[in-house]
């Protein structure tokens, strides 16, 4: 699913560190005033239907709620076969499990109206349109265009006109094998072939796990964070490419964390990069050194933090 969100409702919430949020129960409305509590997670009930029963003292946030969804990806292979648990479809908010997972999005303003991009595991992008809500209607969204890029899609990123999709495939030179690829196309010239984003003319892809992150600034560099934990950088030249006619040569990687790098962003002159090793890590730009780490806060045997956050530099 897809889902749109209204603007913030009333009411704050709460939630646990590092959990899903939003599932009420008794030991969550246990302890002190929920006025008193930073609420850090979203309502699961108050985001899918816009009511929690638990009002103001719900220890969950109630910032978010449902605005309509749409079922944007491809059915497995075996949710056909009997028996296979099916879930739960349509506008209820509750997950489809006979689809694939639909990994990322990224909203596209242009020209006064809204579309986005998604990416998902059944090895596509798509394109949708989102036309505004008539009267108590939510948004329409419609699909546009889709295309198949042969692999897993984890990563969807647009930057100005130019779109971003980080996939799995098979590299030309060898085609048994699986790597993570970054193609690049221009939507003012959306007939053109993509860029493509290469370690080397004789490593034609862009990293040897898949690609879980991306993040591009206007004067054309892209780095990219794959499961193999390194993030790699890019840079736009106008004589690389196909014929010259442009193109992203391979700058250097970036080394540190343990597990997949699934978040990126560049503040102020500095990249920060999150990881599944639950470490957040900061680097120079200039030349690719870390520059402070915050480290993993390790839990106990009860799942409460037996250690206090900071960061070394």
């Amino acid at each position: 699913h897809v889902n749109t969100m209204s603007s913030f409702g009333s009411g704050r919430g709460r939630g646990r560190s590092g959990g899903r949020g939003g599932r009420h129960g008794t030991k969550q409305h246990q302890g002190g005033s929920p006025a008193s509590q930073p609420r850090l997670q979203v309502c699961r009930n108050f985001a899918s239907t816009g009511n929690c029963h638990h009002g103001d003292r719900c220890n969950f946030s109630h910032v978010i709620k449902l605005h309509t969804c749409v079922v944007v990806s491809d059915k497995l292979k075996d949710s056909n076969k009997q028996g296979y648990n099916k879930g739960y479809a349509g506008n209820s908010g509750k997950p489809v499990k006979d689809r694939e997972k639909v990994s990322s999005v990224a909203v596209w303003e242009t020209n006064g109206s809204i579309k986005l991009f998604t990416g998902s595991h059944d090895g596509k992008w798509r394109l949708w349109n989102v036309a505004p809500p008539s009267g108590s209607n939510g948004a329409v969204i419609t699909k546009e265009f889709e295309h198949f890029v042969g692999g897993p899609v984890d990563a969807v990123h647009l930057a100005s006109h130019y779109f971003f999709c980080g996939f799995e495939a098979s590299p030309v030179e060898a085609p048994d094998a699986k790597a993570g690829m970054v193609h690049s196309w221009n939507l003012n010239a959306a007939q053109d072939p993509p860029m493509e984003l290469c370690m080397s003319p004789m490593a034609k892809y862009a990293g040897s796990g898949r690609i879980r992150s991306l993040w591009t600034t206007p004067d054309g560099s892209v780095w990219s964070g794959g499961t193999d934990g390194t993030i790699r950088q890019w840079a736009y030249t106008p004589s690389a490419g196909v014929g010259g006619a442009g193109g992203f040569v391979f700058v250097r990687s970036m080394s540190g964390h343990l597990g997949a790098v699934t978040g990126l962003v560049l503040m102020k002159g500095v990249l920060w990069s999150g990881g599944m090793d639950g470490t957040v890590r900061l680097w120079n730009i200039e030349s690719g050194e870390a520059a402070h780490l915050i480290p993993a806060v390790k839990k106990d045997s009860t799942g409460n933090s037996s250690t206090a956050p900071g960061h070394h530099a």
